[in-house]
């Protein structure tokens, strides 16, 4: 396995889902999120990374705003 993926797997294996959170609200700004091109193309984006993505238990509710 290269190196850098292995990385971020134990990254991922070692983090508790707070630290998931902060790590999507860091790079929010990086995200690009399309809806489906062969229909129509919509872009969405996340406002305000630190409200609009939140811990809902197990799950992390991310809040899209179309762009």
């Amino acid at each position: 396995m290269n190196p850098q993926y292995k990385q971020v797997i134990d990254f991922y294996n070692q983090s508790t889902n707070e630290q998931h959170v902060y790590f999507l609200q860091l790079i929010a700004d990086k995200l690009s999120l399309w809806k489906d091109k062969e229909t129509y193309i919509r872009q969405y984006k996340i406002k305000d990374p630190h409200t609009d993505i939140n811990l809902n238990g197990i799950y992390i509710d991310i809040h899209l705003t179309k762009d």
